[in-house]
């Protein structure tokens, strides 16, 4: 569906407002994180709601669009660092959440 919107100030920023048959149909709540995307070339937008952790466990999502770049920068990363990492997960000063 396409909509037409206005971009309204909201302090000192610029949003846009979601129409409530579009909030119903995603089940969007103020404050849930949501993935936005910009394409430079065709100039839009894209806003994916983030699964929240009871639909994971569910598995009612399967997975999360993660740009391919993004995710090999992370995998080098996290290899690069494997050992600071363990260390870290076995820290018992670090309170659990």
């Amino acid at each position: 569906m396409t909509y037409t919107q206005k971009i309204i100030n909201i302090g000192n920023s610029l949003g846009i407002t979601l129409p409530k048959d579009t909030v119903n149909k995603l089940k969007l709540k103020a404050g849930l994180p949501v993935i936005v995307d910009f394409d430079e070339e065709e100039r839009t937008y894209r806003v994916d709601p983030r699964p929240t952790k009871k639909e994971i466990k569910k598995k009612k999502i399967t997975s999360v669009a993660i740009k391919p770049e993004f995710e090999s920068w992370a995998n080098t990363f996290i290899n690069k660092n494997i050992d600071l990492f363990k260390k870290l997960a076995h820290r018992n000063d670090i309170p659990n959440h």
